[in-house]
């Protein structure tokens, strides 16, 4: 059995803390994306060594190739890199009888827009860490176990982020530490508590902050058909159960 000032230490070592960018799609600087993407998209038709990317709108289907098919419409590395251009630098807005051309940041809502911040970011982060592991390997462990979701970052055990985030990320994206005290914090839909050296889960639901009630579930008396009620309610089940890590935050939720 280990003695209570081993599980005391271990359990001090133990730390939870998360992280959002303040302001992201707004601020992203339109010619770091296009030169970094661009880095990122060569590398990927390199490493496929292909001359195309076919795409079917029709059956979601894509795929590298050399060759060009017929049904299929085929994009080159010059292709994507202009598009790419294009939808960064053609956003227009109407305000009134005015309209202004969108020079700094990717609009907020475009079908893009989620896909290009986070491969922005995830090249940024890609290329610090490959210099990294040349250099120090013990940081390049204590990163990997950090998770990102577009701006959402958590970051276990590994309480100095924000001073390699500044090495990481552009000054135009400040990255801002949620209220967690280390011990206690959310990150998208989980509760996390550290307790005894060990990490706990739970359901995190942000409407069970706001002071007036919220229905998350559908109605069996209205038009929709009983066959989605029902699944509505399996699925979310099965979510908080993949979530919980005791019953009894399961039992709660």
């Amino acid at each position: 059995m280990t003695s209570l000032s081993t599980r005391t230490a271990a359990a001090a070592q133990q730390r939870i803390h998360t992280y959002d960018f303040s302001t992201l799609y707004t601020n992203l600087p339109l010619k770091d994306i296009l030169e970094k993407l661009t880095a990122l998209i060569c590398r990927m038709y390199n490493n496929a060594n292909s001359r195309y990317i076919l795409a079917n709108s029709y059956t979601s289907k894509a795929f590298w190739s050399n060759e060009i098919k017929k049904g299929y419409s085929n994009y080159t590395l010059q292709h994507v890199i202009d598009s790419l251009e294009f939808i960064l630098y053609n956003t227009y807005i109407r305000f009134g009888d005015h309209i202004f051309l969108q020079t700094r940041g990717i609009p907020m809502g475009g079908n893009a827009s989620p896909l290009i911040a986070d491969l922005y970011l995830y090249w940024l982060e890609f290329c610090f860490l490959n210099k990294l592991a040349k250099k120090d390997t013990s940081l390049v462990h204590k990163l990997s176990h950090n998770c990102r979701y577009i701006d959402d970052i958590a970051t276990p055990n590994f309480t100095d982020f924000l001073e390699v985030a500044s090495s990481i990320y552009p000054k135009e994206i400040p990255l801002e530490p949620n209220n967690g005290n280390g011990h206690h914090d959310t990150f998208l839909d989980l509760d996390i508590k550290v307790c005894y050296g060990k990490f706990f889960f739970k359901v995190f639901h942000k409407v069970d902050l706001f002071n007036f009630e919220v229905i998350s579930f559908p109605f069996l008396q209205s038009n929709i058909p009983y066959r989605i009620c029902y699944s509505t309610f399996y699925s979310q089940l099965i979510r908080f159960a993949r979530i919980c890590s005791e019953i009894y935050g399961f039992a709660e939720r």
